[in-house]
């Protein structure tokens, strides 16, 4: 048997570990659940990988983003190890493929999201399957204490005691000691076995500074101008301001810069992420969407054009630079108005009493199963989807509602056979719902082997089970009759008799608590933020107490060099009073009549210059005059006149 350190440099590539990685991987090849606190770019992916090849059956990867799956799968695949990922983007003669490869022994790696721990079906295979690990990346997300909280990760562990899995490795670079408490108990991992490296990053410098809002464009233009050709990321909150500096860098300097977010598309991101890792350009003004997975080694220079969330925010993003080892610099230009947009970032995520209600009635009226579409529910109940599956999961968690698996709503055939060939072999019965489904399904008028099956539709039409009519298509397919292009994920939930006979107002109220709660450690965690930047403390000392280390001063950071004169009394800001006019737009805007904006907290949230999906959809956050008209005053204090001109 091949020993840890022949593997890694035969099948890796590498001569030695990095820090931590060989503790763990040994524990992981003893039979031992680990959890790996590691910082950011600091080769966490190893301590799965390696052991994959030397574990006899599956390693199982939970992760919540796309675009790593496929980057690792890439990867491993380039080192000739048999590795997929299950993902919505997959299609149904991909995912066959997948499940075939796991039925066979075949795969050693498959990468899925937390959500699939949702589908009953998935599941079921998974009991049939040989899993020798799983590892779970992002670990903290599984904790209520952590800054990224998802409760599908409560899910991970669920299942991971259902299926009998002994064998689970935690990785996180962002835990403080309750997260990382935390962690191990959902999975069971013992005290010895988690190992932590430290946060400390020798080679970065770490500096605040305080700018007035109309200065800091220039004052971040003086900062680049110092090292043209270096490798920068600049981080920002709102996509709008990504526009607007790059500009702004374009038309004052010969800078090669380019901007990014998450509302452009795939295609661009790509290209621009692209074209930053090889040099084409060497900054990128972006939103937050920006840095997971990259892997750049020879980030100079990370500026903080806006306030970073939180301290784990701040640690994930400034541990881009300098991930080669050399000096490199972090700046945070801190700016009292950066606060109010923070704050209504978390006001604004939380919906209105009757959209929750809403959703809790959808849910919870009937015993019959109910399929449910996370971006038809956003726009009906103008919840962002996140939201919506958040409280689906709190749903479920509660004992009020069962998830009973997952289906498409629409497929795009193609005929692959003649009708007649399709038809022949199965009973006559069997023909004639075949012939029925076919004839209920839309038919395409260019091309005669091309139809779209809208399944509810169809399903009516028939007089039959929506989830017959999927089941029937797929077997079509895998009998090499038809092609399916499938669309539009459905959720499958059916009240339990605890939801079925607790009160809705009740259900309602306990998961307004859970966003009250959430609110609570947000603006606590903004609160750390302001603390940060208004102590003459050592920044990397508050940084490492927070997760739970003890450091000397680091002698190099804007507070040991003494480069703050004064304090930023960021938390000091007045909060404005709605004057009679600004009263009367609110009364304006309700005239108006948008569908949208008919809750005092939708109508607040527009006025706060947030969106929502039924703005968004009603292209009111762009078309509109007044969105954003008050996005510097307190949420709170808007939504509490919009109650007063609306009724609550």
């Amino acid at each position: 048997m091949l020993d840890i350190h022949s593997t890694l440099e035969s099948t890796f590539g590498f001569s030695t570990f990095r820090a931590g990685q060989e503790e763990v991987i040994t524990r992981i090849i003893e039979g031992k659940s680990s959890l790996a606190v590691f910082p950011t770019g600091s080769g966490k992916s190893l301590c799965y990988q390696l052991p994959a090849i030397m574990l006899p059956g599956l390693t199982l990867v939970v992760s919540p983003l796309i675009a790593l799956m496929k980057d690792q799968v890439e990867g491993l695949q380039r080192l000739g190890i048999q590795a997929r990922n299950l993902d919505s983007t997959l299609t149904s003669e991909e995912v066959f493929e997948v499940f075939d490869l796991m039925k066979n022994g075949v795969l050693k790696v498959l990468f899925v999201a937390p959500e699939r721990f949702t589908n009953p079906s998935f599941l079921n295979r998974l009991k049939k399957t040989n899993i020798s690990l799983l590892a779970i990346d992002e670990a903290h997300c599984i904790s209520e204490w952590g800054h990224a909280f998802r409760p599908d990760y409560l899910k991970i562990a669920q299942a991971a005691q259902s299926l009998g899995i002994t064998l689970k490795l935690a990785l996180t670079a962002t835990a403080t000691p309750k997260v990382s408490e935390d962690i191990c108990k959902s999975f069971q991992i013992k005290k010895e076995n988690f190992i932590q490296t430290g946060f400390k990053r020798p080679n970065l410098s770490l500096h605040i500074s305080q700018v007035k809002e109309e200065d800091r464009d220039e004052a971040l233009l003086k900062k680049l101008l110092t090292h043209e050709g270096q490798s920068t990321i600049i981080y920002v909150t709102r996509q709008m301001t990504t526009e607007h500096l790059t500009t702004y860098i374009k038309k004052s300097s010969s800078l090669k810069v380019r901007s990014y977010h998450a509302g452009m598309s795939s295609e661009k991101r790509a290209e621009i992420q692209e074209e930053f890792m090889s040099g084409g350009s060497d900054i990128i003004v972006a939103t937050i969407a920006f840095g997971m997975g990259i892997d750049k080694a020879n980030i100079r220079y990370v500026y903080h054009y806006n306030l970073p969330k939180s301290f784990e925010n701040y640690v994930q993003e400034t541990g881009r630079a300098g991930r080669d080892g050399k000096p490199s610099e972090c700046h945070l230009l801190a700016c009292e108005s950066d606060l109010r947009t923070l704050e209504n970032f978390i006001y604004t995520k939380r919906p209105s009493q009757s959209a929750i209600e809403s959703l809790v009635y959808a849910c919870l009226s009937s015993p019959e199963v109910v399929a449910l579409n996370r971006y038809n529910l956003s726009i009906s109940f103008d919840i962002k989807t996140e939201v919506i599956q958040t409280i689906l999961v709190w749903l479920e968690l509660g004992g009020y509602v069962k998830s009973t698996g997952w289906r498409h709503g629409t497929y795009d055939i193609t005929l692959l056979r003649k009708m007649d060939q399709i038809f022949a072999g199965h009973s006559d019965e069997r023909q004639v719902f075949l012939k029925t489904l076919f004839l209920s399904c839309k038919k395409n008028s260019r091309n005669p082997n091309k139809y779209k099956c809208i399944v509810e539709e169809v399903a009516t039409a028939m007089n039959e089970d929506a989830g017959k009519v999927s089941q029937s298509l797929q077997w079509l397919e895998t009998h090499g009759d038809i092609a399916l292009k499938p669309s539009q994920y459905l959720m499958l939930y059916q009240a339990a008799e605890q939801g079925l006979e607790t009160s809705k107002k009740k259900v309602t109220e306990e998961i307004e608590q859970h966003f009250a709660h959430w609110e609570e450690m947000e603006l606590g965690r903004l609160d750390q933020i302001i603390d940060l930047i208004e102590s003459p403390d050592c920044i990397e000392g508050k940084i490492l107490s927070y997760f739970g280390e003890e450091s000397e001063p680091c002698g190099k950071c804007s507070s040991c060099l003494s480069e703050r004169t004064q304090k930023l009394n960021l938390a000091a800001k007045n909060a404005k009073e709605l004057a009679t006019q600004e009263l009367q737009l609110i009364r304006g805007l309700h005239k108006e009549s948008h569908s949208s904006l008919r809750a005092p907290r939708q109508m607040a949230k527009f006025l706060c210059g947030q969106t929502s999906p039924a703005t968004t959809k009603e292209r009111l956050t762009t078309k509109h005059e007044d969105f954003g008209v008050f996005q510097d005053y307190p949420f709170e204090d808007v939504l509490l006149n919009c109650e007063v001109v609306i009724g609550k």
